[in-house]
């Protein structure tokens, strides 16, 4: 009888125990995994290529419109005020070309694929995966 009451003891007792353990480790591994940098894969090639080029042609864009806008004949026999409404033509056609572009590349930015997050701490290793559906 005597050590049926300490069996039961010592299991009471080493659950209570481990318990605190487990709870204190996987508060630990929850920490641990919140302050690793998330893992993402490449943006797609299509998107962000496009939104690059879209940049780009939207800057030449506007500075082609600032030279237009300080030339007084814009290279053309045309009055001075058709030269500032062709210039302001350009800036706005150049910043609606790079807002798409900026618009396109945080589209690829979004549609990056998330890696698994490996990592290897003392007496653990942890894989992460993200799911989305």
């Amino acid at each position: 009888m005597k050590l049926l009451a300490v069996a039961a003891m010592l299991a009471f007792t080493a659950n209570t125990v481990f318990a605190g353990g487990l709870r204190d480790s996987a508060r630990a591994a929850a920490t641990a995994a919140a302050q690793q940098p998330e893992h993402r894969g490449p943006m797609p090639a299509g998107l962000k290529w496009t939104g690059i080029g879209l940049l780009i042609g939207g800057g030449v864009t506007v500075l082609l419109g600032a030279a237009v806008k300080n030339d007084d004949s814009c290279g053309y026999s045309i009055s001075s005020s058709d030269c500032d409404a062709l210039g302001t033509g350009f800036y706005v056609f150049g910043a609606a070309l790079a807002g798409t572009g900026a618009a396109l590349l945080g589209v690829a930015n979004a549609k990056r694929e998330h890696l698994p997050s490996i990592s290897v701490q003392r007496g653990r290793v942890s894989i992460r995966q993200r799911f989305s559906f």
